[in-house]
């Protein structure tokens, strides 16, 4: 497993967590944002850093699942371009 950490001078913001789930895939375990640092680009940074580790190690896809209600977060993962339906 492979923990992504943003954070400013003093604090840890969040986090973003990946996997492998085989020799090809990667799954996006999770990301978590302190509500305060929501909207300020650091969700889009450690998933930024999550896909360009997964293209380091040459996986050949990134998936990532999230309840079919939080649309919250599949809007998120649409625009990083992280997510597929089905």
């Amino acid at each position: 497993m492979n923990i992504y950490i943003v954070k400013d001078e003093s604090n840890v913001l969040g986090f973003a967590g990946t996997c492998f789930i085989d020799r090809d895939v990667i799954e996006l375990s999770g990301i978590i944002m302190l509500e305060s640092a929501t909207g300020e680009g650091f969700g889009t940074q450690v998933i930024e850093n999550a896909v360009s580790s997964a293209r380091w190690v040459r996986a050949q896809r990134m998936v990532v699942k999230t309840e079919a209600v939080n649309e919250r977060a599949i809007g998120f993962y649409k625009k990083m371009g992280v997510y597929r339906s089905g």
